[in-house]
């Protein structure tokens, strides 16, 4: 894709991601997107056949947490040859899943998605496959690689996974998605210092 075609593209991705903010998914029509993006219907269905492709879109690009590109290179940079290695790891990366999934834009879509979802299901299919699948499997890799290395020993990386990153979580929802308009309030570096050594206990 040359730069023309990069910017044309990235034209209709801004406007449909300020759509979906604003009006929510079945609130945007492939009209109104094209309308805002400022480009012809044909040029709006060369980059995007529907709807549904351009929340995909929204999605992976504004909610990926970690691709896994992103997480081997974070992983290389890792140590994990002891416990005390293996605790600054996943602190490091809960930061940093944190620092993601608690951006404005992040809760303002999750909740528009979370609004749409018993009349359009396939919204938490891609909800799904965009960030909580993505986030598990990052985790139960580093783990793994762990586990492997002697450093911890866990008899179910998938499911001490889901025991990491439960809590975190919790601050998406409890205070994200449900302090209505207030501002997202997002733990600082001590407390989820805090809650990694609980959880690190508990692989003892």
């Amino acid at each position: 894709m040359n730069s023309r075609s990069r910017k044309k593209k990235e034209q209709i991705h801004d406007a449909a991601k300020q759509l979906f903010l604003h009006n929510g998914f079945s609130g945007t029509s492939m009209d109104m997107v094209r309308d805002k993006a400022g480009v012809s219907k044909q040029t709006l269905y060369v980059y995007y056949s529907s709807k549904e492709e351009l929340l995909t879109d929204v999605i992976n690009q504004l909610i990926s947490v970690i691709s896994q590109e992103e997480f081997s290179l974070i992983m290389n940079q890792l140590s994990l040859s002891n416990h005390e290695e293996v605790e600054n790891s996943l602190r490091l990366v809960g930061q940093r899943i944190l620092d993601h999934l608690m951006q404005e834009e992040y809760i303002g879509l999750a909740r528009v998605i979370i609004s749409e979802i018993s009349r359009f299901p396939h919204l938490g299919q891609l909800f799904q496959e965009a960030v909580p699948k993505q986030v598990l499997s990052s985790i139960a890799n580093l783990l793994e690689k762990a586990n492997q290395m002697g450093s911890i020993s866990v008899e179910d990386t998938a499911v001490a996974a889901r025991g990491f990153v439960g809590p975190l979580v919790t601050y998406v929802l409890i205070d994200g998605l449900l302090v209505g308009d207030g501002p997202i309030r997002k733990p600082d570096e001590e407390e989820i210092t805090k809650l990694v050594r609980f959880y690190m206990k508990a692989l003892e």
